[in-house]
Parts: structure tokens; C-alpha cells; sequence
């Protein structure tokens, strides 16, 4: 019967401490742009200028984990102009002189394009995370007037339309730190790295309201001697409502993990190492971590302790369920693959002896319900017979 190795014994509950680092934010870890997301105190100088005097960021320069955010193009509005006509009475003379009133001229609006920037930070950090503040631009729909008009015993009297306003809005930006875990020289030989965790940050979505201007009119009336003066109508004018969406910089973390950390599974005529894929590769990557080669060092070295110099070694990768099957076994083979180069260029083991074979997610040694299971799963398991 295999046993495990007894440095693999410390408790599950331990390996989901932090690591002496602030890992801030809520408990479903999310950071929004109120007092927990120093929104203000983490801006750069153009962050904290008036956002909508700011240019417009550059996609190509937005990268990485960073968010584009597009720009906002708020239509302008315009209304015709009335024209209220010259009017004769019976006897060939003015009573009313034509007059026009203005249209309604409102130009386009504009919330520039930003960037919510992810920094890049070194191995065993996840960088700050930064959503800038933006804002809505207030409109004002101005005010009209249709005017009186008297002649003789009859007397209309002028008719307004105030002007109607449509505030601005704005919101904070959001900020979430950078974390760390601690180093292998702090975690000390066998030690363990802590997990680290990011919160999500979020700025809220803003609505500036819709506003309108109703219409007004002035009757119609007829003078002594017949003639006629017509209505006069302004229509009402309409700005839309205008919003700009919620923007969000999912949550990030980095796995808990042993210094040196593989299983030595020890049974009848064979041995395996089995090693947490997390401790090898980032998540998705095939390509051997650097803080990951004194782990394959120390296998290299058991290697040669425990197996005859000639011993056949095969290497096995595995995965959790999450992604495509497809995905996975690709996945699966090309870590194997990556595990037997490394022991090959670097600590000049014999290629020939290696098998390597890929079984994605099909053998799973936990659940893949829970992140505890999944972890599990997500391994590379060398073996050989002795």
C-alpha cells in the first residue's frame, strides 16, 4: 500500500491562510467605488483631473489583464425654428410683424474612451488594479418664449416655456491593491505559501435622466373687422437618458503552496512523485514556472536516489474538469511534455527513459465540485518501477 510523504501532512485548513498579506475587500470578494476602493487616493494626476477633459485612451496601449472601456457618443439636439408670420388687418396695415423664434441647438456629448488598468507585478504578485472615476456631462434644454400680442381690445398674453436641466453625474473610481505572497526564503524549506486573493473591483453604472421641455402655444383671435391672427406653437424638445455602464476587474488569486512541495507514493516493486500542477504552472500555462525549479530539482535528486540509472519513468498529466475536454487533454500532455524537457535540459536526465502520457480530465483523484477537488486533480504524476 502507497504511503503519502509525512511532510504532506500538515492540514488542509492551513493551506488557506493568507500569506501576511492585506487581502482586503468584501467577504464575496468585490471592491466597489465607495470607502473601501480609494477611489480618489489611488488616481494618477489625469485620473483625478475632470474625466471628461481627459483624451481618450489608446486600445493598443490598454493590455494585458487591463479593460478597454469605449467611449460614451451622446447625440446632440435640435429643434426647428418658428416663425410667426406678418399679419395685415383690413385697412392694409401691420399688426403683427413677423417674427422667428430660435430652434433648439444642443451639440454632441462625449465620454472619452478609458483604460481600467491591471499592472503587471512579479511572480507570487497580483498588480493593482485600478478602475478610473468617469462622469455624465449635464445638458440644459434653454428656455423660450412665444411673445404677447395686443391691438385694439384684443390682448394675448406671452407664453414661456422655462429652461430644463439634466445635471451631471459622476462616480468614483476603484482600487484594489496589490498582494503579494510570501517568498520561498520566508516559507523556509518544506514551508508553506499561503494563498493570496484580489477582490474584484467594480465602478457602478451612471444614468443621467431623461428632460423635457413641453410645448407651449398662444391661441388664435379674430380683431373687429374680421381679421384673423393665428396660433403660435413651439414643440416640445427632448434630450434621451444616457448611461454608462458598470465596469468590472474580476477577482484574481493565487493557490497555496509548498516549498519543494510532491507526494512520495511508495508501493510494492514501484514509486510515483506526485506533484500539484499549481506548484509547476501558472493557470492555463504549460511553460515551467521559475519559482517551480527547485520543486523539479529536488525530484531530479529523488530520482536519482530511488531508481536504477536505467529505470523506465513515465510521466502522466492531469487535469481538473473546468474548460473543454479537448482543451484539457491538450492541456494535460503538453505539461507531461514540459515536466520531461526541463528534467532533460536541466538536470541532463537520459530522454529515452521517459513515456509521456496525457489523460486530461478522465482520472480524477477528488471531486472537481469544490476548489479543494479541483486542486487535486490539477497534478503531474511521475512513476517507475523499483
Amino acid at each position: 500500500m502507497r504511503r503519502p510523504h509525512p511532510l504532506l501532512a500538515l492540514p488542509l485548513a492551513v493551506a488557506l491562510l493568507a500569506a501576511g498579506c492585506s487581502m482586503g475587500g468584501d467577504p464575496d470578494g468585490s471592491s466597489g467605488g465607495g470607502a473601501g476602493a480609494d477611489g480618489a487616493d489611488g488616481e494618477s494626476s489625469e485620473q483625478a483631473a475632470d474625466p471628461l477633459e481627459a483624451e481618450d485612451a489608446d486600445p493598443d496601449e490598454c493590455t494585458g489583464d487591463s479593460v478597454f472601456i469605449e467611449a460614451v457618443e451622446i447625440p446632440g439636439t435640435t429643434s426647428d425654428p418658428v416663425t410667426i408670420p406678418e399679419v395685415e388687418n383690413e385697412a392694409g396695415e401691420v399688426v403683427q410683424e413677423e417674427q422667428e423664434i430660435p430652434g433648439v441647438e444642443i451639440p454632441d456629448q462625449r465620454v472619452p474612451a478609458q483604460c481600467a488598468t491591471v499592472e503587471e507585478a512579479p511572480a507570487g504578485c497580483l498588480g493593482e488594479a485600478v478602475i478610473p472615476p468617469t462622469a455624465l456631462p449635464e445638458v440644459t434644454i434653454p428656455e423660450t418664449t412665444i411673445p404677447a400680442f395686443e391691438y385694439g381690445d384684443v390682448a394675448l398674453e406671452e407664453e414661456v416655456a422655462e429652461a430644463v436641466t439634466a445635471e451631471g453625474v459622476e462616480t468614483e473610481g476603484a482600487k484594489a491593491d496589490e498582494v503579494c505572497q510570501i517568498s520561498e526564503e520566508e516559507a523556509g524549506e518544506g514551508g508553506l505559501i499561503g494563498s493570496v486573493l484580489r477582490p474584484s473591483v467594480l465602478r457602478s453604472s451612471i444614468l443621467r435622466s431623461s428632460v423635457l421641455r413641453s410645448s407651449i402655444m398662444r391661441p388664435s383671435a379674430r380683431l373687429e373687422d374680421g381679421t384673423q391672427i393665428p396660433s403660435v406653437q413651439v414643440p416640445s424638445v427632448k434630450v434621451d437618458a444616457v448611461k454608462v455602464d458598470a465596469v468590472k476587474i474580476d477577482a484574481d488569486r493565487l493557490d497555496a503552496r509548498r516549498v519543494g512541495e510532491f507526494d512520495v507514493l511508495e508501493g510494492e516493486g514501484d514509486i510515483a512523485f506526485n506533484i500539484d500542477a499549481d506548484v509547476l504552472f501558472e493557470t492555463d500555462s504549460d511553460e515551467v514556472r521559475p519559482d517551480a525549479e527547485e520543486t523539479l530539482a529536488d525530484l531530479a535528486d529523488q530520482i536519482d536516489r530511488e531508481l536504477p540509472s536505467d529505470a523506465p519513468i513515465r510521466v502522466d498529466g492531469h487535469t481538473d474538469a473546468d474548460g473543454g475536454e479537448d482543451h484539457n487533454q491538450d492541456l494535460s500532455e503538453r505539461r507531461a511534455q514540459s515536466v520531461v524537457d526541463w528534467l532533460v535540459d536541466e538536470e541532463g536526465l537520459d530522454e529515452g527513459r521517459f513515456t509521456v502520457t496525457g489523460y486530461g480530465e478522465t482520472k480524477p483523484v477528488a471531486s472537481n465540485d469544490d476548489d479543494e477537488g479541483k486542486q487535486k486533480n490539477r497534478r503531474v504524476v511521475i512513476s517507475a518501477e523499483v
